[in-house]
């Protein structure tokens, strides 16, 4: 089976992980061989765009192409000057794709293809609908864009193969767009960060100029207004604990103004620091206690359950209304639970977290295996088996044909 993926991201965040693992997974568990994928992923107008994750660097044909985006997605920061370059990329990349890549497919004829991120879903009225398409969507629809957007977009979704969303929140957003979302959590391997934690945890501190005596609390995520970072600065400030708690911003700007706020709020915080980004994020989840996440809404994202697979504690704003079936089962056992955007309960909470003596050791490190079983289910291409079980079942029947035609035994 050929499978080509197109993706807009290839860097250091949510998207391009869980493509790099994706793949990963397929290729661990022999569902594939590196020569049956191919990977398009965006190029950028002005500067060249580079590969971060390793998965990705391996694999034998990719290239970069001008990708339509269109940014319907919770959190985005509309400007004009943004709605304006939107446009006018989107604009070119269409007819760009509607040529170049309708001949690339020609070229690679694939058996299926896997679209990385809802921001691109305008390609499904590009892509020739004999080749089957599945969208995965990682990101939360926004229900607030213009009503000739969701005509489009319910459109676009018909012609998709398969509709594959990370989690619940991601299809009760679709509700009236989208029928048939299939939710496949997202892949997760920290393998290497929990025998890191392990074994190398004092020289990982030193390696970024951090006392080991101090409990660490971060938040990871692009630096804008929905992650929170604001509040997550009035948490450092208000916390108990100053001399022995260090508090980390992690991310680089996904907003210039809301960047400068936060940068500027930072320096009088004694106890937090900027970090900006990190290629390797397996060296950084071994130095933290907890992970903080800052939404004004239950998020349930990369790094909660990366954190959680590495041995770290993560805490979790929630309201009332925020349906938390999918975690019930990881409650006080390595994630907890605060009232959203409240100092004095994410205070407590977080104390509680950090005085008690959590064990991490009996956790699972990642879930690929199952991924990828799961994965091959929704597109009941092979059911759930590997390549390396679909042989030895083939050659099962072969003999139990043959041995009814009384040609062996």
């Amino acid at each position: 089976m050929k499978i080509l993926f197109i993706t807009h991201d290839v860097g250091i965040y949510g998207a391009a992980r869980s493509i790099n693992l994706h793949i990963k997974s397929l290729l661990r568990n022999d569902i594939v061989k590196n020569e049956d994928i191919s990977l398009l992923y965006a190029k950028a107008f002005f500067r060249k765009t580079a590969i971060k994750p390793d998965s990705l660097k391996e694999i034998k044909y990719k290239k970069s192409i001008l990708l339509p985006t269109s940014m319907i997605i919770k959190g985005h920061e509309k400007t004009a000057f943004n709605t304006f370059k939107y446009m006018v990329k989107n604009i070119v990349s269409i007819i760009y794709c509607f040529f170049y890549l309708r001949l690339l497919l020609k070229h690679l004829k694939p058996d299926l293809i896997h679209l990385n991120s809802l921001t691109i879903w305008p390609l499904l009225f590009i892509l020739p609908k004999k080749y089957k398409t599945i969208i995965h969507i990682r990101e939360i629809y926004n229900e607030n864009v213009n009503i000739m957007t969701k005509k489009l977009l319910r459109k676009a979704l018909l012609r998709a193969y398969k509709i594959i969303g990370i989690d619940e929140g991601v299809k009760k957003a679709l509700r009236g767009i989208a029928k048939d979302v299939e939710v496949l959590r997202n892949p997760f391997d920290m393998e290497n960060a929990r025998m890191l934690r392990e074994t190398d945890r004092k020289t990982l501190y030193e390696r970024i100029n951090l006392s080991p005596e101090l409990k660490t609390v971060a938040l990871i995520g692009r630096i804008q207004p929905i992650k929170g970072q604001s509040f997550f600065i009035d948490l450092a400030e208000a916390y108990y604990d100053k001399e022995n708690t260090l508090f980390l911003v992690i991310g680089t700007s996904g907003n210039s103004n809301y960047y400068s706020l936060v940068s500027e709020k930072a320096k009088k915080c004694a106890n937090l620091r900027i970090l900006g980004g990190f290629d390797e994020m397996d060296v950084i989840f071994p130095i933290l206690d907890v992970i903080v996440r800052c939404e004004d809404f239950l998020p349930l994202g990369r790094t909660v359950f990366e954190g959680y697979y590495a041995g770290c504690s993560v805490l979790l704003p929630v309201k009332e209304e925020d349906d938390i079936t999918e975690i019930r089962q990881f409650l006080n056992d390595g994630i907890w639970l605060y009232k959203a955007r409240n100092i004095t309960d994410i205070s407590e909470k977080l104390k509680q977290i950090l005085d008690s003596n959590n064990s991490f050791r009996n956790r699972p490190s990642g879930n690929l295996k199952r991924y990828s079983q799961e994965f091959m289910k929704i597109l009941g291409i092979y059911g759930v088996t590997t390549k390396k079980q679909r042989e030895g079942q083939d050659e099962h029947n072969d003999i139990t044909k043959n041995q009814a035609r009384g040609l062996t035994g």
